[in-house]
């Protein structure tokens, strides 16, 4: 079960290129196949191999998950180990297999000459000075992979090496993508808001989408000192969306852990979850076009009440004033600060669609930032139960 993405790279891995560049669009089977590539090439050949993305967290829940799917789907766990507490993977003829973080350990790059570096998504803040070493020193390929929001320094580098291959994706090219993103994906290309976005992310063409809205985030520790409630947006097809929130006004910090990301839960099984997830009685804000749900939640015994409608804008650009930190588990959420950019800058219209946990966020942080100067509607049939 491979993809042209996973064909096209061999081809080029095998014919000699030292750079292999995949620019690509959402779905096209980058990750996935470059870790197909990766156990191919260490079960054939003796290679030391990097894995590697802006931040572990990131890298975790995408590239190494896919990594490890990869190695039950082919029968390979019995012969690959794992390497635990090192992040690593060994094979029998001696091929390692590291995945690392960079943030933190630019350094490596000095130090480490492995056979192939694999670097996922490029583009998220990885600069040209960080990639350097790593790009000088592998001893056989260099295999980056990005969506082409906007142009970037990696253009001057193919440029000057001569050894360099461009791999060009789309989803078109993944015939194992899920039926309902390829849906979305093919409804936007027919919105004139979503035209640029379409562009980058639909047909893998060089955009101009700078900047994402919500930049001002970071991987931390969750501050368990501080007074936190949760955030909760509803999904019908889309996720239920659940995240614990704290904020420190002096430091102008604002602390998020997600706790739930997932779609087709029944109000009952919705319930059940929240019991689980949200300590007795503490507070959830949630989303206020679900009237009937959280009237629901209500009377199960939960304490939860609407988010006022404050203008989707104006918040974002209250939160833009803090340091946001969210926890290394939150994969789902800095997936939505990545892609989180606006569809119409100068008329400030948010991109929608990929940004749940966000909304929970603002639901729970305006409720701690407003305090009394945002009112939270009740519904009449609750109000002696919070």
């Amino acid at each position: 079960m491979t993809t042209q993405v996973f064909k096209k790279n061999l081809e080029a891995y095998l014919a000699g290129y030292h750079l292999i560049v995949n620019r690509g669009g959402q779905g096209s089977g980058k990750t996935y196949g470059m870790m197909q590539l990766i156990a191919a090439i260490c079960l054939r050949q003796t290679r030391f191999v990097i894995t590697s993305s802006y931040a572990y967290p990131h890298l975790r829940d995408g590239a190494q998950k896919d990594w490890r799917e990869i190695l039950t789907q082919w029968r390979l766990n019995s012969i690959v180990h794992e390497l635990k507490g090192e992040r690593s993977w060994v094979f029998p003829n001696g091929s390692r297999v590291e995945f690392f973080g960079i943030e933190g350990q630019e350094q490596r790059g000095y130090s480490l000459r492995p056979d192939i570096v694999y670097i996922n998504e490029l583009n998220r803040r990885i600069a040209r000075e960080v990639f350097i070493p790593f790009y000088s020193r592998v001893q056989r390929s260099i295999i980056v992979d990005f969506n082409p929001a906007a142009p970037f320094w990696i253009q001057d580098v193919m440029a000057d090496d001569k050894k360099a291959i461009e791999i060009v994706s789309t989803y078109l090219d993944n015939p194992y993508l899920a039926q309902k993103e390829r849906e979305f994906l093919e409804s936007r290309s027919k919105l004139p808001l979503w035209a640029e976005w379409y562009k980058v992310y639909g047909l893998g063409e060089w955009g101009t989408i700078e900047g994402t809205i919500l930049p001002n985030w970071r991987f931390g520790e969750f501050d368990n000192n501080l007074p936190a409630i949760f955030g909760l947006d509803f999904g019908v097809r889309d996720p239920d969306a659940l995240v614990k929130v704290a904020i420190d006004k002096n430091e102008k910090r604002i602390f998020v852990d997600e706790l739930l990301y997932e779609s087709g839960q029944s109000t009952e099984m919705l319930i059940t979850r929240l019991n689980k997830l949200v300590p007795n009685r503490a507070l959830i804000v949630a989303d206020a076009a679900s009237t009937r749900t959280i009237d629901d939640l209500a009377r199960a015994g939960l304490n939860i009440v609407p988010a006022y409608k404050v203008g989707k804008v104006e918040s974002l650009k209250r939160l833009r004033d803090f340091e946001i930190v969210i926890t290394e588990r939150s994969y789902h959420l800095q997936k939505e600060l990545l892609s989180y950019v606006w569809l119409d800058r100068a008329g400030e219209i948010p991109k929608d669609g990929d940004d749940h946990l966000i909304d929970a966020m603002h639901y729970a942080a305006r409720y701690l930032l407003e305090g009394q100067e945002v009112k939270y509607t009740k519904a009449p049939m609750r109000a002696n139960k919070l």
